[in-house]
């Protein structure tokens, strides 16, 4: 039995009407803004239809369904782009475990036209529509698609001639902005002579694109987390980037590409929900953080924003800085930037934490390791894919922008510790250096400078509020 056989053959089947209801339960889900539950629904199908190619194409079609409509949500250019390219992922997926399908191709082409920048991505868009429009014996799109049921009702050569009048269409559209993208090289091309420095003379140069050049073996990344070839590549470029940078740890590249996943975009867009919520109703924020915390299990990105956002939560709920809210804040803060280690945004947010709460010197040398630490981080990642960009700072543009300015901000806190201890150094240099016979003079002065205060920590902790 050919690739085409297997696929028709299994959508007659009763396990690919199950799966069909499963993945129709799923859009639904993501359709009402359930996102996460519609990922856990949908997360174990692959590796249980592993050897139903028309199940599998059925699935991969529907998780790129799902990415797409998530990223309709995304407010955030680069999580909404992340998500297509997840989509689009999936699209090739389904295109390649159904090569007859229409539809499924017809998906693929129109992401992969949606996210094209550069001409040989249009060139691509134009090949898989050519490769659909020849395909001699299509599958019924009514077989595989979950549209509502008046639509499945259309007779069948209709629906197909439907599909191929968008494929059309489609190909017409790409084909035109190809041609756009052509001339733009070729006027870039004229603009750009290169001159021999050693002769003044000008030679000819190679035509420069307005982006950089993509090597022909590049490959979209995988929706998932695993090690594959795309990922490895990825990392590679991580690694290589400077070679005065130290490697990524295991953690590092495990947070890195878990960032990447719909999973973790999902549950970025739930923890923006408690957010909203903590400004009138934290404990519906927290109720919120504590539910999504108990469905994530080993997603270490999604555990390690939980966190943090747990701690911000945790954090305004009051101003007293000795009450268990805080404390439990800490402790969050302190989680996420075990799980993150290359985050420095994480790690500025537990040590100013630190500091806020200290009253006792080796509070504050504990705020200083902190942000020591995180300053160290030779790495960092991207505070934007962290933290949401309307949060005061983070709508800096790029993301060298972004980690040095909470660089800065570390900066901050440990200079302002260290002015503490010189002020307190300069106290103790007055005292020692007074007679002896003062002594009790002195003691009365210290008592009316600190009068409620057991020590002058706890004096600092008072003062700068």
């Amino acid at each position: 039995m050919n690739l085409e056989d297997e696929v028709v053959s299994g959508m007659e089947t009763e396990s690919y009407s199950s799966v069909k209801l499963k993945c129709q339960n799923a859009l639904n889900k993501t359709r009402s803004g359930k996102h996460q539950v519609a990922l856990n629904l949908m997360k174990d199908l692959p590796a249980k239809h592993a050897d139903d190619r028309a199940s599998l194409a059925l699935i991969y079609r529907v998780n790129g369904t799902m990415s797409v409509e998530f990223a309709k949500t995304m407010d955030d250019p680069n999580d909404k782009q992340s998500c297509l390219k997840n989509g689009l992922v999936w699209a090739k997926k389904a295109a390649e475990s159904s090569p007859c399908s229409v539809e499924f191709a017809c998906f693929y082409a129109s992401l992969l036209y949606e996210t094209a920048t550069k001409v040989k991505e249009y060139e691509e868009t134009i090949r898989e529509c050519d490769r659909a429009l020849a395909i001699k014996d299509p599958i019924d799109p009514g077989k595989e698609s979950l549209k509502k049921e008046t639509d499945q009702l259309k007779p069948e050569g209709r629906i197909i001639e439907d599909v191929r009048n968008e494929l059309s269409a489609l190909r017409e559209k790409a084909n035109t902005e190809l041609r756009i993208k052509k001339e733009e090289r070729k006027k870039q091309k004229q603009k750009t002579p290169a001159t021999s420095l050693s002769t003044g003379r000008k030679k000819s140069t190679v035509a420069t694109s307005s982006r950089p050049a993509v090597n022909s073996d590049d490959k979209v990344s995988s929706p998932s987390t695993e090690l594959n070839l795309s990922n490895i590549m990825r990392l590679n470029d991580l690694n290589s980037k400077n070679d005065v940078q130290e490697k990524l740890d295991p953690e590092s590249i495990e947070v890195m590409l878990g960032m990447e996943s719909p999973s973790y975009l999902a549950v970025k867009s739930e923890c923006k929900e408690a957010l909203k919520f903590k400004r009138g109703n934290f404990h519906k924020a927290i109720k919120l953080m504590n539910d999504l915390g108990a469905r994530i299990e080993d997603d270490r990105a999604s555990l390690a924003l939980i966190c943090r956002v747990q701690g911000t939560v945790l954090s305004q709920i009051t101003v007293d800085l000795t009450s268990i809210h805080w404390k439990n804040a800490a402790e969050f803060a302190k989680k996420a930037t075990v799980l993150s280690p290359c985050s420095v945004e994480f790690g500025y947010f537990y040590a100013n934490l630190l500091y806020e709460m200290a009253t006792e010197e080796k509070e504050f040398e504990e705020s200083v390791r902190e942000c020591d630490r995180a300053l160290a981080i030779k790495n960092p990642i991207d505070p934007g894919k962290e933290i949401f960009q309307e949060v005061t700072g983070y709508n800096i543009s790029t993301p060298e922008g972004r980690i040095e300015h909470v660089r800065n901000k570390l900066r901050g806190v440990r200079d302002t510790i260290d002015r503490l201890y010189l002020k307190k150094k300069k106290i103790e240099a007055e005292v020692a250096g007074l007679n002896e016979s003062s002594t009790g003079l002195l003691d009365a002065g210290m008592a009316s400078f600190f009068p409620p205060y057991r020590n002058f920590w706890e004096y600092v902790q008072d003062s700068r509020y």
